[in-house]
């Protein structure tokens, strides 16, 4: 295969039209048409688009599925330190979820979680995507329903 046939399904991949790809990859735009045809029919050319083509549907069904499970937080804020502090994150990480963050409202956190109050001087966990969060809860089998 020619260097030039490699930048030709390099860039048929991107928008699938074979004229411009072959003017892409450097032919005349007056024999672009037929040198796209002839190269699309060779087994070799057409193999490696497939394969290429193929990664591509992988990936993008990847970033869809990461997409769709956007990251959800665990804020936990306290007023003090108490039993439920610790039963808490415990109820957190005891549900496998691949995106999920457990994090506090104090020290190096992002401002949004600082801003989630712990009720009623108790320990208390929130559940959030973006800038939505659950309502607050102080139970850790109720933490674990929202995380389901």
């Amino acid at each position: 295969m020619t260097p030039k046939q490699e930048r030709f399904i390099a860039e048929y991949c991107i928008d699938l039209n074979g004229t411009q790809a072959a003017i892409r990859a450097g032919c005349s735009p007056r024999s672009a048409n037929r040198t796209a045809s002839k190269w699309l029919s060779k087994a070799d050319i057409s193999r490696e688009i497939a394969q290429r083509t193929k990664q591509q549907l992988e990936a993008a069904q990847l970033s869809a599925v990461r997409t769709l499970e956007e990251l959800r937080r665990v804020v936990i804020a306290s007023g003090r330190e108490d039993k439920s502090m610790t039963a808490l994150p415990h109820a957190a990480h005891a549900v496998y979820q691949p995106n999920k963050v457990v994090l506090g409202t104090a020290g190096p956190v992002e401002a949004f979680a600082k801003t989630l109050p712990a009720k009623d001087g108790k320990a208390t966990a929130y559940v959030c995507v973006g800038t939505a969060c659950s309502l607050p809860t102080h139970e850790p089998e109720k933490l674990k329903e929202l995380l389901k």
